[in-house]
């Protein structure tokens, strides 16, 4: 069960979990309800103001003042009298006021709930690091790789240097346009960044089958340029998912920098002979 509970909410526990498997207790603990407070404080603020109110307005008015700015005025002494002496059941200067809970916000179990990855172990968070290395390296790599067989290409299709070039150049065009799809779809909470990651690395994975077995050059461009957007997710999102996992603003541009290190680790262009 060690296992279990470490990779919780990734792939293979929820493989496991939907087959019955294993079962993973619930954490789950509802907000705090300071909504009810807050309203019960306001209303004992308005009948304060209207207790005061009717006070004043049982004495005589002034000559030269209205009964509306008489109010008005009422209830402002009202309010500094609140803010100087401060009342029981009222705030004080020096307390904040609350802020009302959205009751259907979803949040953490407070800033020590496990699940956060703030709080996972430090060999869990460098595993995520290196993951999101390797994806990038990956991306880059699918870019460059191509270019040793490029004569070989324009052998078998029977095409010149500029019309090969362009599996390289739709790739990277592909992986240029990919973030303004993935990058937003992985900020909302259907998806996330975890199913995107999945999703498009197999499908990325798979598309590499017809391109091996393009029997035209148009074929192989068009299976290059999905294979590009396919691709994006790890160098459009991969900032953010470190970013998701550690907390300190001295640690995070070190991983950034880290993460650019697996980008510049894949090969560049060789010569073939």
């Amino acid at each position: 069960m060690t296992y279990v509970e470490n990779f919780r909410n990734t792939l293979v526990v929820d493989i496991l979990e939907a087959f019955g498997l294993v079962k993973l207790s619930s954490n789950f603990a509802p907000q705090p309800e300071t909504q009810p407070q807050l309203q019960a404080t306001l209303s004992n603020t308005s009948v304060l103001l209207d207790k005061n109110g009717e006070d004043n307005n049982s004495s005589e008015i002034p000559v030269g003042f209205s009964n509306a700015e008489m109010t008005t005025e009422v209830a402002v002494d009202a309010e500094k009298k609140v803010e100087s002496n401060g009342i029981p059941g009222l705030f004080t200067p020096s307390e904040e006021r609350p802020e009302p809970v959205d009751p259907f916000l979803v949040d953490w179990n407070g800033p020590n709930d496990p699940e956060h990855p703030h709080n996972w172990p430090r060999w869990k968070r460098a595993m995520v690091v290196f993951q999101v290395m390797l994806l990038s390296c990956v991306t880059y790599m699918g870019s460059s790789i191509y270019t040793p067989g490029q004569l070989a290409i324009q052998e078998e299709f029977g095409v010149g240097h500029v019309v090969a070039t362009l599996n390289l150049s739709i790739y990277v065009l592909g992986y240029g346009l990919g973030p303004m799809i993935f990058s937003p779809l992985s900020e909302e909470a259907t998806f996330g960044r975890n199913i995107i990651y999945m999703v498009t690395l197999f499908l990325f994975f798979i598309l590499q089958i017809p391109a091996a077995l393009a029997t035209n050059i148009g074929g192989l461009i068009v299976v290059r340029f999905i294979t590009g957007v396919l691709s994006s997710p790890a160098i459009s999102t991969g900032g953010a998912t470190l970013g998701d996992i550690v907390s300190s603003s001295h640690t995070l541009p070190r991983l950034i920098g880290a993460w650019a290190c697996g980008a510049v680790a894949a090969p560049g262009k060789f010569l073939c002979r």
